[in-house]
């Protein structure tokens, strides 16, 4: 089992958590012989909490709500799989590829929303909801705020 924990440090409470953390892990781990890294560098937020809200509320709830495919409805989360396989960018600004290719020809999809930069999520929005719009005939809020 892989450990990956991210600490992003706005105070010492965030601090102190991450202190924590080591002295719970470090120990056990290294009795295993795993060992702990850890990589710091300037906290650069991906997508924003607003296009997070948007995308949910505004465009992937609706189509849930309106549209059927091959006789069923799915829900917001099945359709933000489909979306993602559909269109997100085959490699992000981040280097992150959005496939994992399996030596017998399987792939995995590796890249999620939270790995685009806010400009990224912002294409990747518009796209997602002009599919909505045009392709599935989904009626999108003019603004979501008011849902």
């Amino acid at each position: 089992m892989m450990l990956v924990r991210r600490f992003v440090f706005y105070s010492a409470v965030d601090w102190q958590k991450f202190i924590a953390f080591m002295k719970a892990n470090l120990a056990p781990m290294a009795a295993q012989e795993r060992w702990l890294q850890a990589v710091v560098s300037e906290y650069k937020t991906s997508r924003s909490l607003e296009q997070n809200a948007y995308m949910w509320v505004g465009i992937l709830e609706p189509v849930a709500e309106q549209y059927w495919a091959a006789g069923r409805r799915y829900s917001a989360e099945v359709w933000n799989e489909q979306f993602k396989e559909e269109f997100l960018p085959d490699v992000c600004a981040r280097g992150i590829d959005k496939w994992q290719y399996l030596p017998k020809g399987d792939r995995r999809l590796m890249m999620s929303t939270s790995d685009l930069n806010k400009a990224e999520m912002t294409l990747y929005l518009q796209q997602i909801a002009a599919y909505a719009a045009t392709e599935l005939g989904v009626h999108l809020p003019a603004n979501p705020r008011d849902l």
